[in-house]
């Protein structure tokens, strides 16, 4: 019985390591198609265009982060644009940020300069 119960445990621990490496080779390639795809998107957008426009283009983002700036709100609809280098190590550097402002609707910036720009902003 105790036999039974190692070779019970060594299956499932194996069964486990093998399917995190295999995730995280599946979601290493994912990653890379998707950002190759958003950054070929990411070409076509232009400052000023409305914020359907800009989602019909890109898609549905990653994540969105909202900021209230007095009497109007910035929108960051993030989108990857580089592939991860391993599962557990994928960090906000791999996602670029679309601005929309909220008064007109519109894209107002991308990059990680202008987020990091208009967080200093309100952080002062």
């Amino acid at each position: 019985m105790r036999r039974i119960i190692l070779i019970a445990i060594s299956v499932f621990l194996l069964g486990s390591v093998c399917y995190f490496f295999l995730w995280n080779t599946i979601g290493h390639f994912e990653s890379r198609i998707v950002a190759q795809n958003n950054n070929k998107n990411m070409a076509k957008l232009i400052i000023g265009m409305p914020k359907k426009e800009a989602l019909r283009i890109m898609g549905i983002p990653a994540t969105i982060e909202a900021y209230s700036m007095g009497d109007h709100v910035m929108e960051f609809l993030f989108y990857r644009t580089k592939e991860f280098a391993a599962y557990l190590n994928d960090n906000e550097n791999n996602f670029t940020p679309v601005a929309i402002e909220s008064n007109s609707g519109s894209l107002v910036g991308m990059g990680r300069s202008f987020y990091d720009a208009v967080l200093g902003s309100l952080r002062k």
